[in-house]
């Protein structure tokens, strides 16, 4: 499969090159200092790498700024056949998702999403999404699926923002997925009358917001991943169902 890069000024965003094992050092390099240590500054390794045994089997988005030959960005993505080696996505260790991966259509599950933060005002991001889409585009993708984060592992500290997200955005077919697992638990809490507007969307992360804006929907419950040092929700988008508005002003 091969993807036009997508050139637009100082940047440049196309799929990491899998014969250039550089490429994919310097992203799980910058993973480590942008996502592993952002989120639990004690999870330390010698490497000072995010590694992950997925890396080599998926694709990964790469923003890449042309004036410094710097990774800048990165994506992960990874179709039903990325992960047959490994017997399941990423994902499955926190959510069952069964019936989304017997469904017909072709499904692509979304992680590691980062960009440097001296470039997190810049354009890199929405750059990264509008490769994502000629990527869909192209491997005739409907569904896209995986977990954002909340900051720490007390989700009490985020119940307004978990039971807005249940109350408000859950999936409503039947590919809504379940946490499952020892730290697993209801984002429903609080009723959609305790609920409080302006304490829910100051909990909720620009990440999980962005996702929203876009058209997704959450599963039925969260997951604290102690290790990482969040508290994770699982995100759904139907390409069917796709914010147009959103999409547009994306891909100008």
């Amino acid at each position: 499969m091969t993807i036009t890069p997508l050139i637009v000024g100082q940047f440049e965003v196309r799929l990491l090159d899998k014969t250039n094992p550089k490429e994919l050092e310097d992203v799980q390099r910058m993973r480590y200092q942008e996502i592993v240590l952002e989120y639990n500054k004690d999870n330390l390794n010698e490497k000072g790498t995010d590694y992950s045994p997925y890396d080599q089997y998926c694709d990964h988005i790469i923003a890449i700024d042309k004036e410094t030959n710097e990774i800048v960005g990165t994506y992960r993505v990874m179709q039903k056949h990325h992960v047959e080696p490994l017997g399941g996505f990423l994902t499955e260790e926190e959510y069952d998702i069964t019936a989304l991966k017997q469904s017909p259509y072709p499904i692509l599950e979304l992680g590691r999403a980062v960009v440097k933060k001296e470039y997190r005002g810049s354009i890199v991001l929405k750059l990264i999404w509008k490769f994502l889409l000629q990527y869909v585009e192209a491997n005739q993708i409907r569904f896209l699926f995986g977990t954002a984060s909340f900051h720490g592992t007390d989700p009490t500290v985020y119940q307004n923002g978990l039971a807005f997200l249940y109350h408000n955005y859950l999936i409503d077919n039947e590919y809504c997925p379940k946490a499952i697992g020892e730290t697993s638990g209801p984002m429903n809490r609080l009723g959609l009358a305790e609920v409080d507007p302006q304490k829910a969307l100051e909990e909720i992360p620009p990440l999980i917001k962005g996702y929203l804006a876009m058209g997704a929907k959450v599963g039925d419950g969260y997951f604290v991943d102690i290790p990482f040092n969040s508290v994770d929700v699982f995100i759904f988008l139907d390409l069917l169902n796709f914010n147009e508005t959103f999409v547009k002003r994306l891909i100008k």
